[in-house]
């Protein structure tokens, strides 16, 4: 609930968030389903983006985007 609810805030999409996490897209759905939980360097990472906005994110995105 934590990672949809913070995916939600941030208005991006399960692919966007493996993105920015380095996890496929099947990862972040199982943690949704509360399947799986993160591995602690992945909780890292998600914490991280808690502290950020839309804007950053989406910049963020447009670098990861283009390497």
């Amino acid at each position: 609930r934590l990672i949809q609810s913070l995916r939600k805030r941030l208005k991006i999409s399960q692919k966007e968030l493996a993105l920015l996490v380095g996890v496929t897209v099947g990862a972040v759905h199982q943690w949704e389903t509360g399947k799986f939980t993160p591995k602690p360097e992945k909780k890292g990472a998600l914490a991280a983006l808690r502290k950020l906005n839309r804007r950053d994110v989406k910049k963020l995105l447009a670098e990861k985007s283009a390497q």
